[in-house]
């Protein structure tokens, strides 16, 4: 599995936006939970059934599992 995560350039933010970044957690959540996410994503991988949040007045957030054969 490939994970595309968009780079953003620390030198490019407003300092509001520094400000958030800046006060950002890092703290991690360990493997075991990005195993549990991965395993329930695989058993229903269909676009309806990804982990996702969304309503009338907003497009949504969420993360869904494809499978990808690249040759």
């Amino acid at each position: 599995m490939t994970l595309f995560v968009q780079k953003t350039q620390i030198n490019t933010l407003t300092k509001q936006e520094d400000s958030l970044y800046k006060n950002l957690s890092t703290t991690t959540h360990g493997t075991a939970l990005a195993h549990k996410i991965t395993n329930k994503l695989i058993k229903a991988p269909n676009i309806n059934r990804g982990l996702y949040f969304s309503y009338r007045d907003y497009c949504g957030l969420g993360l869904f599992y494809k499978m990808v054969h690249l040759s």
